[in-house]
């Protein structure tokens, strides 16, 4: 057993650093990321 076996995992064992680096991410779009939700807000149906 590994220290990272006692690392508190979430969805299907996916670790708790990818939900922070996924937020982080999430919190700083791209220009084209922007356009594209700027687009897609405008055109829900």
């Amino acid at each position: 057993m590994t220290g990272d076996d006692h690392e508190i995992r979430m969805f299907a064992g996916a670790p708790i650093w990818l939900f922070s680096f996924a937020k982080e991410l999430r919190s700083k779009p791209t220009p084209a990321e922007e356009l594209l939700w700027k687009y897609l807000s405008k055109n829900q149906c």
